[in-house]
């Protein structure tokens, strides 16, 4: 579907529509090149094992509609699809897959829930998806956003996963970093617009690490703020920062991309729900969508397309609309 694939997801097209205030930073970063020896030299450590195609996607699943569910959708969308705007090629959440459909466990999981409910769920790729969703020309948005108060007056979201936040480091871990509280007082790199920045700078942001690094008595890390995930990598990879911060999809997407040059620290859990929003206009078939979800939790195939993505934490057990409560 792409003749060219880049050599590391860049984080722009989220930052458009995940409208995060008090992303500041203290320290910008320079576009200077990565030195060529920066990721270490040493072969000699436990970096976990994390290989393969970044955009590889297990075989499609294909559902036949339950009745209960179908039976409470509005007839007009049997009619016409529900379209829902991605970026492109963001794995391993949402990209063009070989086959030419949208692949990634977002679309995976949506397409899954829409067979159960009886609805075509069409995915149309931009680079501005919140441009054109606040125009009218698409029924939501997918990206793995978190769910906010202030975005759920955009929209409603249906929550499938709880945020996580991975530490990248260069090849080997040269600083040790087993914990965010290993963080406080080092550089540390995220991308402009990213819920991780937000944790680097503002303390009432959920999950910040300047509140977590004051409590426990230890000086704030250091922000290091990045355009994309692109220069946020050079940063790391140049020892201009210690670490990467970002969500484990992502994290996980980078190590494999980076040929060895990389490693995730740790990863961890966040009590802050991610999901799909979706136009309140379709706040009936949002309900539906919902129990479909849920479905696909108690069948067990929801796990099944996350872990086929490499996606180990954050899976719920319960699904739910509009989770957040701040």
């Amino acid at each position: 579907m792409f003749l060219l694939r880049p050599a590391l997801v860049p984080l722009a097209s989220v930052a458009v529509a995940v409208l995060l205030a008090g992303c500041g930073a203290q320290v910008e970063d320079p576009d200077a090149a990565a030195s060529p020896d920066a990721a270490g030299t040493s072969a000699a450590c436990d970096d976990p094992d994390i290989s393969g195609d970044p955009f590889a996607a297990p075989e499609l699943t294909e559902l036949e509609a339950d009745t209960e569910l179908a039976g409470q959708v509005p007839d007009t969308y049997t009619e016409q699809p529900l379209v829902i705007g991605v970026a492109p090629d963001l794995p391993p959440i949402n990209f063009g897959g070989e086959d030419g459909e949208q692949r990634g466990y977002e679309a995976d999981l949506l397409r899954a829930a829409g067979q159960l409910v009886g609805v075509e769920i069409v995915f149309q790729e931009s680079q501005n998806a919140l441009q054109e969703y606040s125009a009218g020309q698409v029924d939501g948005i997918a990206g793995a956003f978190t769910d906010t108060l202030e975005r759920q007056k955009l929209g409603d979201f249906i929550d499938y996963s709880t945020g996580s936040r991975a530490a990248l480091t260069q090849k080997c871990n040269p600083k040790g970093i087993e914990s965010t509280e290993d963080l406080c007082g080092l550089e540390v790199v995220a991308a402009v617009g990213t819920v991780q920045l937000a944790q680097l700078t503002d303390s009432e942001t959920p999950g910040s690490l300047l509140t977590l690094c004051e409590e426990a008595g230890l000086p704030a890390p250091i922000p290091v703020q990045a355009d994309t995930s692109v220069s946020a990598i050079t940063s790391l990879t140049a020892g201009r920062a210690a670490a990467m911060v970002t969500g484990e999809p992502i994290a996980v997407n980078a190590v494999k991309q980076s040929e060895g040059a990389l490693t995730i620290a740790y990863v961890e859990e966040l009590p802050v729900p991610v999901g799909v929003m979706i136009s309140k206009e379709h706040a009936e078939l949002t309900a539906v969508l919902a129990q479909a979800y849920q479905k696909l939790v108690d069948d067990g195939t929801y796990a099944e397309i996350m872990n086929a993505y490499g996606i180990e934490y954050g899976l719920l057990d319960t699904i739910t609309i509009n989770g957040a409560t701040s």
